[in-house]
């Protein structure tokens, strides 16, 4: 059951039986799902059925948590679109984050390759009905190595993670780097990242760095994520955001101030700047 559940996650075949379940359960409804799979909502989309898809965005280091909306409905996804982050918002956090970690020390590899490990079931990992393995993408590692001192980030979250055993296996003179990911990100000096599909690679892209995905379906800067979601700090928060990106009624304006770290401790994240 658990491999054919994964095998569903994304998959583009045809499958009858859950897809009139599937119908039974959502027609004439508005469903609101926090990281819907791929492959329910291609069926929702192929039988007309309008829906919602919310995920967290990859951008870990700001003074809260922020959220990605996916409406399949254009109208609404166009009006979400009407809150998305400023680019003032953006670039203060950034230089925030440059000077607040780049006056701790550090350890600071340099004209290195440095690898992101994920925790080891990630639903970003899941490709063709499987978990995505380090072994599959080690001749793409070994052609961007070309010689360099490799490092390994373990998450922090799970530091020795299935992905974190199967790259120490392949490379086993890799330097582990156990500081934090931000101090990591702010001070190394002409270094590049690689990994499967992890949040950490867009940030590490906004701080500079040249980052390479081993996974086509990844949260980078040219993504299906980005490009597709409504990418909001706070407004969903206020009853007036969904009145007007559902119903279309009021204006793109929420009179909700911005409160740090108020999504990140309602939710119980550990991931902060700390880690």
């Amino acid at each position: 059951m658990f491999i054919k559940s994964l095998r569903r996650y994304n998959s583009y075949g045809p499958d009858e039986e859950i897809t009139v379940h599937i119908v039974a359960e959502f027609q004439n409804t508005f469903p609101i799902f926090f990281e819907c799979s791929p492959s329910l909502m291609r069926i929702l989309e192929k039988n007309n059925i309008e829906y919602c898809n919310i995920r967290v965005h990859p951008v870990r280091f700001a003074s809260d948590l922020m959220l990605s909306f996916y409406f399949s409905n254009p109208a609404m996804q166009q009006r979400a679109q009407e809150f998305a982050i400023h680019k003032d918002f953006l670039a203060a956090e950034i230089a925030y984050l440059r000077s607040y970690y780049g006056m701790r020390p550090a350890q600071q590899p340099e004209n290195a390759l440095i690898f992101l490990a994920q925790s080891s079931y990630d639903t970003t990992l899941i490709l063709g009905g499987k978990y995505a393995c380090i072994q599959d993408y080690k001749h793409k590692i070994d052609e961007l190595a070309q010689g360099r001192k490799i490092y390994i980030k373990p998450h922090p979250d799970e530091q020795e993670s299935r992905i974190f055993k199967e790259f120490m296996a392949l490379y086993p003179d890799a330097e582990i780097i156990n500081n934090n990911t931000y101090q990591l990100l702010a001070s190394c000096k002409n270094c590049e990242f690689i990994t499967l599909s992890s949040g950490s690679g867009h940030e590490a892209e906004l701080l500079g760095h040249k980052v390479h995905y081993l996974m086509a379906r990844n949260f980078g800067l040219h993504s299906n994520l980005q490009k597709n979601y409504a990418h909001i700090t706070h407004a969903f928060w206020a009853p007036s955001f969904w009145e007007y990106v559902l119903q279309g009624k009021g204006t793109a304006q929420v009179n909700i101030p911005f409160v740090a770290d108020r999504l990140r401790k309602s939710c119980g994240a550990k991931w902060s700047k700390e880690m």
